[in-house]
């Protein structure tokens, strides 16, 4: 109907927005920051990094034809690698830092005690969520 037309018209209107900005940072990334232009551009990770950003490029290539053709459940899967192939490729890129210049992943990592508390309540929310729906449509005990 009209509310799914206007989504898939809002979608590929964010999906230009994401992606120019997906682009900025990536170009700008390597010009700001002489340590990780030097990563990017040498070998041997320049065969890891520059994986992700092709993967990218064809995640937004496949989720433009998938809005496109009004597709219903493939636009969610390309968006979610799109996403997934920017935070892994930031991450690598920056590696072992966490916090550009110099704060390392193990520097940054929290103690044992607190990561516990975070991964609990996610935990408790995500089984919460996912149970009350499937309840809702009949499934008892969220099975």
């Amino acid at each position: 109907g009209p509310v799914r037309d206007r989504a898939f018209v809002q979608a590929r209107r964010a999906l230009l927005a994401v992606g120019g900005f997906m682009l900025l940072v990536s170009v700008w990334t390597p010009l700001h920051n002489p340590q990780v232009s030097a990563r990017w551009f040498s070998a041997p990770r320049v065969y890891f990094i520059w994986l992700f950003p092709v993967l990218g490029a064809v995640a937004f290539v496949m989720l433009l034809r998938a809005i496109s053709q009004r597709r219903d459940g493939s636009p969610f899967l390309w968006g979610v690698l799109l996403f997934l192939s920017a935070y892994v490729g930031l991450q690598a890129a920056v590696y072992p830092n966490a916090v550009l210049p110099d704060v390392t992943i193990y520097e940054a990592a929290a103690q044992a005690k607190t990561s516990c508390s975070p991964f609990g309540g996610s935990w408790w929310c995500c089984r919460r969520c996912w149970r009350t729906p499937l309840t809702a449509i009949g499934c008892s005990e969220g099975r």
